[in-house]
């Protein structure tokens, strides 16, 4: 499988410290990896998959700190109706988006319920 996805998050600290914390957090990134097609009959099949997933662009900034991070890995259980609907579950692996820092982290996750439909 291959496609490209856009991710956003920004957040703004919400505590009492005398120092107020944002985050902004965009990347576009190009997911390549392999689908198994478990079929039930001829129109429901489940299928599970695994990604690599590599950052083409992004724009991170943590509390003033510019970031970004590599690539993070996904896996994802779904189930296909008739070759047109599909539903999907995708967890991907933590991401440090500060990792040009060495005494600095920020951690990102990510899960995702897609909903699809096939056109062709």
């Amino acid at each position: 499988i291959g496609e490209v996805s856009y991710n956003k998050y920004s957040s703004e600290s919400t505590s009492d410290a005398p120092v107020e914390t944002t985050a902004e957090y965009k990347t576009i990134e190009l997911s390549v990896g392999g689908r198994h097609y478990m079929f039930l009959n001829a129109d429901s099949k489940f299928f599970v998959n695994t990604s690599i997933n590599m950052e083409m662009t992004s724009h991170t900034e943590i509390g003033g700190l510019d970031g970004s991070s590599n690539f993070n890995f996904a896996v994802g259980i779904g189930y296909k109706f008739k070759d047109k609907l599909s539903i999907e579950i995708r967890k991907e692996s933590n991401q440090n988006i500060l990792n040009n820092y060495n005494t600095w982290e920020g951690k990102f996750s990510n899960a995702s319920l897609i909903l699809g439909y096939t056109i062709l």
